[in-house]
């Protein structure tokens, strides 16, 4: 059974990644080629507990209870203004359209 990495383990691997990096530097193109590997391996480990973490932390959110509180602070905090603007305009009967003037 595989454990996924907390954000303080990720962490941690990566700076003990860095602070090995310089005892393994013996071919400049093989350095390069592995830090490359770290990098792409450290984003998709990112990328995965954030993916884990942001359903986990959103699930655990009593909604219902979050709403009431917002709507309560609005009603101690605010007043509602509605300003309202209505305008009848004829419409057009269908033998009263003007004729357009031709050039």
């Amino acid at each position: 059974m595989t454990q996924k990495k907390g954000w303080d383990d990720l962490v941690f691997s990566a700076i003990e990644t860095l602070a090995n990096a310089p005892s393994k530097l013996k071919d400049p193109k093989e350095s390069v080629s592995q830090a490359i590997d770290w990098v792409k391996s450290l984003r998709e480990d990112i990328q995965t507990k954030i993916s884990e973490e942001i359903p986990a932390r959103l699930s655990q959110i009593d909604w219902d209870a979050m709403s009431k509180k917002m709507a309560d602070y609005i009603a101690e905090n605010y007043e509602a203004k509605i300003e309202m603007k209505v305008s009848l305009v004829p419409r057009k009967k269908k033998g009263d359209e003007s004729p357009t003037t031709g050039s």
